[in-house]
């Protein structure tokens, strides 16, 4: 993965957070902003969860650029 895809992916994710967030915030809730939480929230998940499957086994960490590691190094090794 390059930078450029690795920042569009990193940044796609943070922006479904924010909306998920900013959602959370409005009030009263609807039901349909409740059906776009839930989904933003499963998307998210499921975008973390093939992040760290990407990241996480140490073949993968072989494959990632100098840009990758320093993004996801800290946090393997935390979490390691």
């Amino acid at each position: 993965m390059t930078r450029e895809e690795a920042l569009v992916n990193l940044q796609m994710i943070k922006s479904r957070g924010v909306l998920a967030l900013r959602l959370l915030e409005v009030t009263p809730r609807t039901p349909a902003t409740e059906n776009e939480i839930r989904r933003l929230v499963s998307d998210l998940k499921n975008d973390l969860q093939r992040e760290f499957e990407r990241t996480s086994p140490e073949s993968s960490q072989k494959k990632m650029t100098m840009f990758e590691l320093s993004i996801y190094s800290p946090t393997i090794e935390e979490h390691g």
